[in-house]
């Protein structure tokens, strides 16, 4: 499976764990980017695109969940900066709405 593919699958997977909280994570363009070139750079292909994953998205959705339940409801963008600093902004687009998937 290409790693586009398998990336979008893991998402999907982490969002039908995230439904029952009414809650859906979006990745921003540059998180997903550093994620493609962590898995390219690597020779461990997917295993290295699910390493990436865990610690750049799951773990941070795990935080949150941990910490201020009140925010994690609706569709939330999953963001870094140049620091590798981690940002969360609510997505109110229409194209986002829960159902988160089905």
């Amino acid at each position: 499976m290409r790693r586009a593919g398998l990336m979008r699958r893991i998402l999907v997977d982490l969002n039908k764990r995230l439904a029952k909280n009414d809650f859906r994570i979006v990745l921003g363009p540059r998180l997903e980017k550093e994620l493609r070139v962590k898995s390219a750079i690597s020779q461990f292909g997917g295993r290295a695109l699910r390493r990436s994953f865990q610690s750049l998205v799951v773990d941070p959705v795990s935080d949150r969940l941990l910490g201020d339940q009140a925010l994690c409801r609706g569709v939330w963008v999953l963001e870094t900066d140049d620091k590798g600093d981690f940002h969360w902004q609510e997505d109110a687009s229409t194209d986002h709405n829960l159902p988160a998937v089905t």
